[in-house]
């Protein structure tokens, strides 16, 4: 038998646990961008994520504090490393459903602030930030 839960994230993001599948799958709908403040992040583990419903703008950091932007959109399937740093900038269509398959546990999930000095980091469960 298939359940799910429901993990509230914030206001606007939910992850809906798909539990009894051969593999772990996890939904997730966002219902806005990340706050043009937010500090980037990345992930405890790498996954591979399908667009099912919308699409995201995301901004990727390397730890020299160059970006790019990437433009996600329905269909598109790709692969997420645990060490990707990134920020959802937009949500084109308003909304956006993503299906996401988790691979094993890398590392505890952090925040990074790009700053003059270099990059800095701070982990999920941290309060100090550390340069990287």
């Amino acid at each position: 038998m298939i359940t799910v839960d429901e993990e509230r994230m914030a206001e606007l993001f939910c992850k809906y646990h798909l539990r009894g599948l051969p593999n772990a799958a996890v939904l997730h709908h966002f219902g806005s961008a990340d706050a043009p403040d937010a500090h980037p992040h990345d992930h405890p583990w790498g996954f591979r994520s399908v667009i099912i419903h919308g699409g995201y703008v995301e901004r990727v950091f390397q730890l020299d504090g160059s970006s790019e932007l990437i433009h996600r959109k329905v269909g598109d399937s790709f692969e997420i490393a645990a060490s990707h740093i990134h920020r959802i900038e937009e949500l084109p269509e308003g909304e956006c459903w993503t299906l996401i398959m988790p691979g094993p546990h890398e590392q505890t999930s952090g925040f990074y602030d790009f700053r003059p000095d270099g990059a800095y980091q701070r982990r999920w469960n941290e309060q100090e930030w550390s340069r990287v």
